[in-house]
């Protein structure tokens, strides 16, 4: 949704890159399809030219999320809105959707695996005393618990924004995910700790047969439950699910080590057994680390890939009228994209061109994230437009970044005004306040 006013933003490293280049080359494009560059005053560029300079612009700034990159100064405004605001920003998906239809079902399919896995393990170990059958079962345990509190979470998650959380409540599927990596971490110890005894003290199994048929049965039922859970993260991008399938996808190779261990215990190597154990805890431990990660930067609002980023970037400059941007910050929380950015403009233009151009930049960007939540805050193109300061009376005014001009309606003291510059400068905020009140008023 765009907004006017300026909103708590992420803190991120701000480096500015310029695009001479790129609008040089968008210009030698532009003359190749016989028409004036979108840098020409009064010109509106060819859609050749502007994907021409969509592409070095991005080429030059898609490096860096806070980037700012100047793309053209085309005085064309007079760009209409494309579609209604409220079209161009759809409500994030919610309980009503196939979202929340998908991603349960695939929580209530892995619950009802585990359990099914979790039976049929437990007879065969009773049967054959396998330590790598026992390191399966356990395997399973692990499996239920962290399903079931994936499902919970997901449960959650799926709850729409209330008074106490206006963002939703989509993190707690990494919260769910964090917790499956304690849960995995945990088995993967139990692992090489049994792998290790049964490694000096090999033991002759029973009923190898049965274990092996019953461990073929595993792979086969695990192989179909990650099939579906790709399938529904291929559509949700949910974290959650992922982290299951990945879990899930890990049982495949344990399985399969089973079946290794006990074939080669059949043809006398006992010491199999408990090796196998210690790697399937091993490989289970690095599962757990991935898992871990990719829930902590989720946790703490990672900005977006490269390749998502210069979609965005893409989606901006390909708006003429946009001057300039800077201050791209991207996140996100489960399904839902979160993009903020300023968007530089002619400060001639008035307030609804302003806001015409902002849902064109909205529609962009909705193309490759239809349910993004956007802000994108509007600037003046020229630090000139800040020098009719008004001081509001003699104890506070207000001045930009790097700027400080006195009125002739009303002069703060000499001391107020040193203030106000020094404090400008050497805090680096856009606005800095002159006396005794507590709230700046900017102009």
């Amino acid at each position: 949704m765009t907004e006017l006013s300026a909103k708590e933003e992420l803190s991120q490293p701000d480096t500015t890159v310029t695009t001479e280049a790129a609008v040089s080359a968008a210009a030698n494009t532009a003359d190749h399809h016989n028409t004036a560059p979108a840098s020409a005053v009064g010109a509106t560029p060819s859609p050749q030219a502007r994907a021409a300079l969509a592409a070095a612009a991005v080429a030059a700034g898609a490096a860096a999320a806070g980037s700012t990159v100047s793309p053209t100064n085309s005085s064309d405004l007079e760009s209409p809105c494309v579609e209604d605001h409220h079209k161009l920003n759809p409500p994030i998906i919610t309980g009503t959707s196939s979202y929340k239809r998908l991603v349960l079902l695939a929580g209530f399919a892995s619950v009802g695996t585990a359990i099914l896995l979790i039976v049929m393990k437990f007879f065969v170990w009773l049967l054959s005393g396998s330590s790598t059958i026992l390191a399966s079962l356990t395997d399973s345990l692990i499996d239920l618990g962290a399903s079931f509190i994936n499902l919970l979470a997901l449960r959650f998650a799926m709850r729409p924004a209330d008074k106490e959380h206006r963002f939703g409540h989509y993190k707690a599927e990494a919260l769910a995910s964090l917790t499956q990596s304690a849960f995995i971490c945990g088995s993967a110890l139990f692992l090489i700790v049994h792998g290790y005894e049964r490694l000096v003290n090999p033991q002759e199994l029973d009923y190898i047969n049965v274990a092996i048929y019953v461990s073929i049965a595993s792979v086969v039922l695990t192989l179909g439950l990650t099939w579906f859970q790709g399938y529904v993260c291929k559509i949700t991008k949910s974290e959650a699910v992922e982290a299951d399938r990945f879990h899930y996808l890990s049982d495949v190779f344990l399985n399969l080590s089973v079946i290794a261990a006990l074939v080669l215990s059949n043809f006398g190597y006992i010491w199999a057994d408990g090796l196998i154990t210690i790697l399937l805890g091993l490989f289970i431990m690095k599962s757990s680390w991935h898992i871990g990660m990719t829930a902590i930067a989720t946790l703490l609002d990672r900005s977006l890939g490269p390749d998502e980023t210069t979609k965005i970037i893409r989606a901006i400059v390909l708006v003429p009228q946009v001057e300039s941007f800077h201050d791209l910050r991207t996140r996100k929380a489960g399904p839902q994209y979160y993009i903020q950015c300023h968007i530089v403009l002619l400060h001639t233009i008035t307030l609804e061109q302003a806001h015409n151009i902002a849902s064109e930049v909205e529609h962009n960007i909705l193309q490759d994230f239809p349910d993004a939540d956007i802000t994108l805050h509007m600037e003046p193109d020229v630090a000139d437009t800040f020098k009719d300061i008004t001081f509001v009376d003699q104890h506070f005014c207000t001045v930009p970044r790097g700027f400080y001009q006195q009125s002739t309606d009303a002069q703060p003291s000499d001391a107020q005004s040193s203030d106000a510059y020094h404090a400008v400068d050497a805090q680096g905020q856009g606005a800095a306040s002159v006396g005794k009140d507590s709230e700046a008023q900017r102009v």
